[in-house]
């Protein structure tokens, strides 16, 4: 008996207990590492779904490498250079154009459209044509009150601007007044609500954007490092591409909370599938199934029914070139009355930036989509400059020199030609195509800071043509326009030093670059 009640502190029995408790432990540990196995093979199966091989041969490639001796005589595509802005953005609005003018459109004089909520005044008016070498309108955009015209498409049931009527205006306005304290940028501003909607999915219906094919959206306070020697709107359509870029960055996630579920539960619903492009948006769940179920279910922070999530990626729609026939479709009118119709531009802070991205990597192929790789760009802080091309400046063009001038700040366009204020026509002229509407015929190749402040000097007073920096000066000059160990795209391009946030082109989008390049 005494054995018996005692044989379990035994040597033998310790021992057969002590198997005991390791046999029932290794069961356990290996019965875990299985399981945990299994949902980790799981985990990198799904992730696998949304693995980018690069191309074998590249689906965007450049149009240009550096200088090319820009051709007034080449056909013009039908297009406009577009900017919204309001009366009290002329100067603004001024050093933007001066910029695409300088840079751009002294030699090609496309047509310039200004549209505001609100008429121009006539000091908006006379300061911006005087600036510009192509045909200039000022055009209003009209409300649901002041148009009930269906020809201009804006009518009560779908104005140009303003609330829709599927929206409660002043439940609306109750949920805006509270974003500025939620930290939504521009939240708080009602008519910030309204623009973004007209952008995304109402300006290429604007009676004055009608006639026209291709756009190019400018801001106020813009700037264009580079010169552009080619016409990118002729490049666009012998590429057969649809949408154009130069910057690709992050989108605040507090702005558009439910964006992408929205567009991911409609992809779902018309059966659109999964290319390349739309899995270069979307960060897949590293959650095991069924967790990744359950919060896609809940759509937790914005995600789609599988568990993932939008990247957060999209191109900075204040520069875009563009197809308008694209948006004018079927496919895009669906697309945007599904997102109008649900309120975030207004209930949350939708833009039309990640609108018109997540759409073109829902609706169109990588190849359709154009990086302007060689633009050089800068706005509100960020700034995109590509290296310069080896041996492709073109230095001894009488075309392209003098690249820097301060009498663009001093001057104005008549008749085509560039004046200074003093009547004498300024740098070096040559005669440019005459479009045959508005000004066409000579043009001022020269160049200028484009700072709109009219003494033709840079941020610190000094520009940098003829060196490469000094102590004082913002710029990245003409010394190292043809170094040969330079191995960029640009034409001329002279960075800010000074810039809050140097930009690498792409910026956002690992994936995205293989998706497109």
């Amino acid at each position: 008996m005494i054995f018996k009640r005692f044989r379990g502190y035994s040597p033998i029995g310790r021992a057969a207990a002590s198997r005991q408790r390791r046999s029932r432990f290794t069961t356990t540990h290996w019965l875990f590492i299985s399981l945990a196995l299994i949902l980790f093979t799981e985990v990198l199966h799904h992730g696998s779904k949304y693995y980018i091989s690069r191309p074998s041969t590249p689906k965007d490639e450049p149009f240009a490498i550096g200088c090319q001796v820009p051709d007034p005589s080449t056909p013009r595509e039908n297009a406009v250079i577009l900017m919204l802005a309001r009366n009290d953005e002329v100067e603004g609005a001024r050093k933007s154009m001066l910029s695409v003018e300088q840079k751009f459109n002294q030699w090609y004089h496309y047509d310039v459209l200004f549209l505001n909520d609100e008429p121009f005044d006539q000091n908006f008016k006379d300061t911006l044509s005087a600036v510009i070498s192509g045909k200039v309108s000022f055009e209003t955009i009209p409300s649901s009150s002041s148009s009930s015209d269906n020809s201009t498409k804006a009518t009560e049931e779908n104005p140009f601007w303003g609330f829709p009527p599927w929206i409660n205006a002043e439940d609306a306005r109750s949920v805006i007044a509270g974003q500025d304290a939620r930290g939504i940028k521009y939240g708080s501003k009602e008519s910030y609500h309204h623009m973004c909607r007209f952008n995304a999915g109402r300006f290429f219906d604007h009676p004055a954007l009608l006639p026209y094919r291709y756009y190019w959206r400018v801001e106020p306070n813009i700037e264009f490092l580079c010169s552009i020697t080619y016409d990118p709107f002729r490049h666009m359509a012998r590429n057969n591409k649809v949408y154009g870029y130069v910057m690709a960055i992050w989108e605040l996630p507090v702005t558009v909370p439910t964006l992408f579920r929205h567009i991911a539960d409609y992809k779902e619903k018309v059966g659109i599938g999964c290319t390349d492009y739309w899995r270069s948006f979307v960060s897949p769940s590293w959650l095991p199934w069924p967790v990744r179920s359950w919060v896609g279910a809940a759509g937790w922070r914005g995600r789609d029914r599988e568990g993932d999530v939008w990247n957060w990626c999209h191109y900075w729609s204040n520069f875009e070139i563009a197809d308008m026939e694209w948006y004018r479709g079927r496919e895009y009118r669906d697309f945007f009355e599904m997102l109008d119709r649900a309120g975030g531009i207004y209930y949350e802070r939708w833009g039309d930036a990640p609108i018109h991205s997540l759409a073109a990597a829902l609706l169109l192929q990588p190849e359709q989509t154009h990086h302007f790789s060689d633009f050089g760009y800068t706005h509100d802080g960020l700034q995109s400059c590509p290296a310069n091309a080896a041996g492709k400046q073109l230095l001894e063009s009488d075309v392209l020199s003098p690249s820097i001038d301060a009498s663009w700040n001093n001057g104005s366009f008549v008749d085509g030609v560039w004046v200074l204020g003093d009547g004498s026509k300024g740098g070096s002229l040559a005669r440019g195509r005459d479009r045959g509407r508005g000004r066409g015929g000579a043009s001022f190749w020269g160049g200028g800071d484009g700072d709109g402040d009219g003494d033709g000097e840079g941020r610190d007073g000094n520009w940098e043509g003829d060196k490469d920096e000094d102590e004082e000066g913002d710029w990245v000059g003409r010394s190292n326009w043809d170094d040969e160990s330079s191995r960029g795209e640009g034409c001329r391009c002279q960075c800010k030093k000074d810039i809050s946030v140097q930009l690498s082109q792409r910026v956002c989008g690992w994936e995205l670059g293989r998706a497109i390049s």
